[in-house]
């Protein structure tokens, strides 16, 4: 999942950005890693709600001003190991740059 956040993030970095500049890969490092950490409360939340018979929405609403705890509680070592996946993918690959016609080029109808 870490790998498709990244591919994600950088994607949309890059078609919003309309840039692959090195400040754009950073932006998408760092909102790759937002995103990896939001599935993991997201997961926590979803199993919560599971065993407390509770809706998604009212867990997650429940359990966010405990944010840090329960991103604490559920934290595997091996979190940092995808957390990194997902930050390494996010900002090579919002480097590529997009393949994009100009705006003054009509494109080829053939």
């Amino acid at each position: 999942m870490s790998i498709g956040v990244g591919f994600a993030v950088a994607f949309a970095v890059r078609y919003f950005g309309q840039s692959h500049d090195r400040k754009f890969a950073i932006l998408s490092a760092v909102l790759s890693l937002a995103g990896c950490v939001l599935g993991n409360y997201l997961a926590a939340i979803a199993v919560s709600a599971q065993h407390y018979h509770e809706s998604i929405p009212g867990m997650a609403v429940a359990l966010l001003p405990r944010l840090p705890q329960v991103l604490s509680d559920t934290f595997n070592p091996m979190d940092v190991l995808f957390y990194a996946i997902g930050v390494y993918f996010g900002y090579k690959y919002a480097l590529v740059p997009l393949n994009r016609p100009a705006a003054d080029e009509a494109p080829s109808a053939t």
